[in-house]
């Protein structure tokens, strides 16, 4: 279905897509409400550590099992080493030959010299960051006034920021693109398409689950005496917030960070519907360089997503256990 309204908006039959964008999201709402009915009233107790169970010894078949788990080790890393190997290979030089006649880095050279090349990881980059601040600060917020202050719709901002996870990206999109395709400021509608706003709103809704349950998850697990106590000792509500709420949910607020950055960085769903040629990301441009035959290009591309891929994900893992340390 998701390919459908992609392939209805682009043909130009915008009510199609919409009835069908409509349908999707009925089926993926009525879902989320029947997980939810299915967690409602459920009681999460803690308990003992268990006994782990004793070491069993492998015997002569220790080899065996060695040799069966690398072999899948190296199966689960051929297309990555096929994917950094292609990236080396300039274009239409491998043609028949069992390995790549040259190598060299002239994919690479490309995309750091050439601006059309350089500015889609340029855009991946600044979105990303703009999308996972807005979505860190919106799901904190929530968090904050749902638990903290116990408010009254804490159920219903939870549910909230649990939609977009329920929804397919290609319904946001479609409802994105409507929506801020007229003007009417009276109404909070706006043009949007065509700017550099509308992915990195687009990116921000689809990630608010991810920092917003990271939030409710941290505040759930603070002693609300701990807040009671810099209060008593004098402390407003800011320097609560800055000494004592902000340091204690610095782990769970980096893990749904990163994660946030990481589905961002590399999004294709949302950024399919709602790119323009100047604020194309990464995912768009490797799909546009495989059309045109430059499968070098491309797989450069998928090297340095995988590379900040990884440099942000061992920076978030870091950045939590620091905090936890301390």
């Amino acid at each position: 279905m998701t390919t459908q309204i992609v392939a209805s908006k682009l043909n130009g039959d915008l009510p199609m897509a919409m009835v069908e964008t409509v349908t999707l999201a009925v089926v993926a709402l009525v879902g989320l409400a029947l997980l939810q009915r299915s967690e409602t009233g459920r009681v999460v107790t803690g308990g003992g550590r268990g006994v782990a169970p004793a070491r069993r010894r492998l015997g002569r078949s220790r080899w065996a099992v060695a040799a069966i788990g690398w072999s899948l080790a190296v199966i689960l890393l051929l297309p990555h080493a096929t994917l950094i190997l292609v990236s080396f290979v300039p274009r239409s030089t491998w043609t028949i030959e069992i390995l790549p006649p040259v190598l060299d880095f002239s994919n690479y050279a490309a995309l750091l010299s050439e601006p059309e090349r350089l500015r889609p990881l340029v855009n991946s980059l600044w979105m990303a960051v703009a999308a996972t601040a807005g979505a860190l600060v919106l799901g904190f917020l929530a968090a904050r006034l749902a638990v903290r202050n116990r408010s009254r719709l804490g159920g219903v901002l939870e549910t909230l920021l649990a939609i977009p996870w329920a929804l397919p990206g290609t319904v946001f999109a479609v409802a994105l693109s409507t929506t801020f395709s007229v003007h009417s400021p009276w109404i909070g509608r706006f043009v949007l398409v065509g700017t550099a706003a509308i992915l990195p709103l687009g990116y921000m809704v689809r990630n608010l689950p991810l920092t917003g349950r990271a939030a409710f998850a941290g505040f759930r697990q603070l002693d609300p005496a701990i807040d009671e106590a810099a209060s008593a000792l004098g402390a407003g509500r800011w320097r609560r917030l800055g000494r004592v709420d902000l340091p204690l949910l610095a782990p769970a607020l980096v893990a749904g960070a990163s994660l946030a950055f990481l589905t961002a960085l590399g999004d294709f769903v949302i950024s399919i519907v709602l790119y323009t040629f100047e604020t194309r990301p990464i995912s768009i441009e490797i799909l546009s360089s495989l059309r045109l035959q430059e499968t070098g290009v491309a797989a450069a591309y998928g090297v340095v997503l995988a590379l900040l891929s990884a440099a942000v994900f061992l920076w978030g893992q870091a950045s939590t256990y620091h905090y936890r340390a301390k």
